[in-house]
């Protein structure tokens, strides 16, 4: 009997500690965001950038703006969904892509953190020795490519398996994958590598600080600017008076300048809300890429 009671005992603490750890969704916000495929310096970068807005946020607010960074996806996406741990969400663009119909049933307009042209366009370019000057001329060639995550990559896929019928996995003879987006560019120039995927604004920024990237580099593909890093997404079940100050706040001129000075850091400039619609050719992309590589099994 004595066991028994022990037993109870210890299951009511656990629960009561469960309780109050439980957060008060309707009256703070709590933000989960994913950084886990990023490099270590560049995570601390993001989580320093990340404290500095969600402290102007949480004083403009005058409400508790909480932060947690996913090591979970799947965990993390059901913690949004049950709406115990989190409001507001930020994955990486393949999770929403994987997860959009789950995540958009539970989900208001979504937003993104984006650079100066908002969208991101990307370059498919390779070492004028190289003598790539098609997308079939990648056969027998390296590959550098970008690791914090799949975009390049599936975009590359896309392009091969829609023009050529194939995967340029089967095509190419080699890769590696690597943290820095400038040194995709400068390994290729450097003929270290044949070729890669970049952002635009990133090979238009390397041009900048180096014309003579021009001389040596070609350009083979240009992707329509539909892509992002990342999105965020704001739960259905958040209270619209918090919705409409959140905005109201994100919207203020006061909030815009120091938006804009701290995303600079890396490499970001607004916070941008928007309507599901201007995410169609994305969710095409993603639909008809699934069912190429389906096909190509």
């Amino acid at each position: 009997m004595k066991f028994f009671i022990i037993l109870f005992l210890f299951f009511s603490s656990f629960s009561i500690a469960k309780e109050e750890k439980k957060v008060n969704l309707d009256e703070e916000f709590h933000l989960a965001i994913a950084i886990y495929k990023y490099k270590d310096s560049h995570r601390e970068k993001i989580k320093s950038v990340v404290s500095r807005i969600s402290s102007i946020l949480e004083k403009e607010l005058n409400s508790k703006f909480r932060v947690s960074y996913i090591d979970n996806v799947e965990d993390e996406i059901n913690h949004y969904i049950d709406y115990d741990k989190s409001n507001i969400i930020i994955v990486y663009t393949s999770t929403y892509l994987e997860n959009k119909k789950l995540l958009k049933k539970y989900s208001k307009s979504p937003f993104y953190i984006s650079g100066e042209e908002g969208s991101i366009q990307y370059y498919l370019i390779a070492n004028k020795s190289s003598n790539i000057k098609k997308l079939k001329d990648i056969e027998g060639k390296n590959f550098i490519t970008f690791r914090g995550y799949n975009n390049y990559n599936n975009w590359l896929d896309f392009i091969t398996l829609k023009e050529l019928n194939t995967s340029y996995h089967k095509m190419i003879s080699s890769s590696k994958a690597v943290y820095s987006l400038k040194r995709l560019l400068l390994d290729v120039y450097f003929k270290k590598y044949d070729f890669t995927v970049v952002p635009k604004n990133v090979y238009n920024d390397m041009l900048l600080l180096n014309p003579s990237l021009e001389n040596e580099l070609l350009i083979i593909k240009k992707s329509k600017p539909i892509f992002q890093d990342v999105l965020g997404l704001i739960h259905k079940k958040m209270p619209r008076k918090m919705l409409d100050k959140l905005f109201k706040v994100i919207e203020s001129n006061s909030f815009k300048d120091e938006e804009e000075n701290i995303l600079s850091v890396i490499n970001r400039w607004k916070i941008e809300n928007f309507e599901y619609e201007k995410l169609e050719e994305l969710e095409s992309f993603w639909i008809e890429y699934k069912k190429l590589s389906y096909k190509s099994r």
